[in-house]
This record gives structure tokens, sequence and C-alpha cells, in this order.
């Protein structure tokens, strides 16, 4: 939640390092977030049920779950090897992880590398909510659905976005607005990501 303070608007920490995430797989992709060397996140418990889903792994119940902290150590330990983005990815549709969660955990990790969320919700406007108000870098909104494809396809409802930062008054850097910026198209044009 923000917070506002003499200095400005600022992040609220609600949860602690010992906050809770049902993390069901990590890694390192070349895929999810164009030109970048990411580590992974997977959330499970998904309850999106996208129909023909092609990590259908992320909607069985698990009980293996991983601390804040935990996940942030397994980041570090990434980019100290050469990672440079951190990707959160799957469930974050589930029953277990709340918007609270989700912002504490995306600004925890955004101190270590910029991070992207890919959200499987059709709810774009509450996604890029959450992406204006946390320290996210990219954002990718959109459920799979089988008929439009992922990414790569132009017919898709999938969309990826940017987090920029521009200039209102060029006399002076004191005046700027966040805004996403939409560039699903990269990913026709590198042929990155299938989800």
């Amino acid at each position: 939640m923000l917070k506002k303070t003499d200095e400005g608007w600022s992040y609220m920490k609600y949860y602690d390092d010992d906050t809770f995430f049902p993390i069901v797989g990590e890694g390192i992709t070349f895929t999810e977030v164009p030109l970048k060397i990411a580590v992974y996140f997977e959330i499970g418990n998904c309850r999106q049920n996208c129909p023909n889903c092609h990590s259908t792994h992320l909607k069985k119940e698990t009980n293996k779950y991983s601390s804040v902290g935990a996940i942030k150590d397994y980041a570090a330990q990434a980019v100290e090897s050469g990672a440079n983005a951190i990707v959160i990815m799957g469930g974050t549709t589930n029953n277990n992880v709340t918007t609270l969660m989700l912002k504490h955990l995306i600004n925890e990790l955004a101190e270590i590398a910029p991070v992207c969320l890919y959200s499987g919700s059709d709810d774009a406007e509450s996604d890029k909510e959450l992406a204006l108000e946390t320290d996210l870098t990219w954002l990718k909104t959109g459920s799979y659905k089988e008929e439009l494809g992922g990414l790569p396809n132009s017919a898709t409802n999938q969309r990826f976005y940017k987090k920029e930062i521009r200039c209102v008054s060029c006399l002076t850097w004191l005046e700027t607005e966040v805004y996403l910026q939409d560039i699903t198209a990269i990913f026709r044009n590198y042929g990155v990501s299938n989800v």
C-alpha cells in the first residue's frame, strides 16, 4: 500500500520476509523477458484453468511454501551468477496470494533486479494498477486462450507492458509521469515466450 510522506509517496510494508508463497518451480529463463536472462519463480495453486495451459503443474494443490526471505536469497544468488531480471509467474490468480502479498514480493525482489509479473488475470486494469503501485518493471497480463495464442501471435489477448517514465514538462525532470508502454509486438519480432 502507498503512504504519503514528506518526501512523497512510499510503499508501506505490511508483510515481512516470513510471508510464504506456494512456489512450485524456480530456475533460469531466456524467453520470458525480451533480451534478459531471468530467474523465475512459479506460483502454484492456480485457479485460472486456462484450457490447454502449457504449465498444468501450476494448477495442482501444493503444500510447498517458500518464504519471501528464501525467494530473495535464491534470486540474489541467481543475479550474482549472471541473471539480470526476475520473473514471477503462474498462480497469481489463486486463493492463497493476496494483492498486498504480491506487492510486497515485487517490491522486495525489485531491490535485487528488475521484476516482471506474468499474470494470468484477464483484469488488465487491476494488473496495470498493481504495476504502477509497485516497483515492477514489466507486466504480462491476460489468460492463455488457445484460439488466440500466446504473446508471439498477433491475435493474442495477452499484452506485455514495460513501465516507463517521461518528462511532462521538458524544462525540468521534476514533473514526470509513470506509464505502461505496450511492447507486445517485440515478442513477434524475437519469437520469445509462448505463454
